[in-house]
């Protein structure tokens, strides 16, 4: 299946390969064990503020997060959306001790398992999150690698 994919960076500074992440998520929805609705999938990165607002829009909490997935409507052929803070990412690569472009696809893949009904709500639920987000980032090292994104705060 081949989905549209359109991706909007709001953040100066960060810079990420458009295409590599559209291939990321082309490998994605080839892996057979998961999958997400079919349509168009909409991908932000976002700055704190905005991630502030969105997080406090729709989940009633002003603080910062990593990435947050908004399910899409089948029916208009739209999957879903998806924000990323890359600057959270940046703070979170160094204590996970993870690379940027790990944290950032680690993001992107999460978001994609809750699209295709994931959650992380209770403590099976959240294991089975992280057994999956292991599969998926492994076949995607394997398959297409990260995409390369920088962030440059001034």
């Amino acid at each position: 299946m081949t989905r549209s994919v359109e991706i909007l960076n709001e953040v100066p500074g960060f810079r990420i390969d458009d295409t590599a992440v559209k291939k990321l998520i082309q490998t994605l929805d080839e892996f057979e064990a998961f999958s997400i609705p079919s349509g168009h999938l909409d991908i932000a990165y976002v700055t704190d503020e905005r991630c502030c607002s969105l997080h406090k829009d729709h989940f009633d909490d002003p603080s910062i997060t990593d990435v947050m997935t908004f399910p899409g409507d089948p029916g208009d052929e739209h999957a879903g959306d998806i924000a990323i803070c890359p600057q959270y990412a940046a703070e979170a690569c160094l204590d996970h001790g993870t690379s940027f472009p790990e944290e950032v696809t680690l993001y992107l893949i999460h978001a994609w398992l809750h699209l295709a009904g994931f959650d992380d709500l209770n403590e099976n639920s959240h294991t089975a999150m992280r057994d999956a987000e292991e599969r998926l980032m492994n076949y995607v090292l394997n398959t297409c690698g990260l995409p390369a994104c920088t962030l440059n705060n001034g």
